[in-house]
C-alpha cells in the first residue's frame, strides 16, 4: 500500500506534488488546505482523509480537528497542531 502525506497546501498543487502521488492508495491531508478545490484534486488520485488546519476557514467546518483511524494495519492519529495531540497518545 502507498501513502501519500502532505500538509500546508495552502490553495496551491504544485505539479510536482501531483506526480509524487501518483499510484497512491490514499492521501493523507494534515490540514491548512485552504480550499475545498484541493480535496477535490486529490480525490482524483485516492481516496483522501483530511483535517482542518489553523488556517482553514468557514469552508472546512465539516473537517475534523482530528482522525483516529487504522489504514493498511497501520493505527493513524492525525491532527494539524502538535499541541492538539492528546496527553495520553501512546506508540
Amino acid at each position: 500500500m502507498k501513502i501519500g502525506i502532505l500538509s500546508d497546501t495552502h490553495d496551491l498543487l504544485r505539479p510536482e506534488v501531483i506526480d509524487a502521488l501518483q499510484g497512491c492508495d490514499n492521501i493523507l491531508h494534515g490540514g491548512d488546505i485552504s480550499s475545498q478545490r484541493i480535496l477535490d484534486r486529490l480525490e482524483k488520485i485516492a481516496p483522501v482523509k483530511a483535517v482542518r488546519g489553523n488556517n482553514d476557514g468557514e469552508w472546512a467546518e465539516h473537517l475534523p480537528m482530528f482522525l483516529d483511524f487504522e489504514l493498511g494495519g497501520l493505527h493513524i492519529y492525525m491532527t494539524h497542531r502538535k499541541k492538539d495531540l492528546p496527553g495520553d497518545l501512546t506508540a
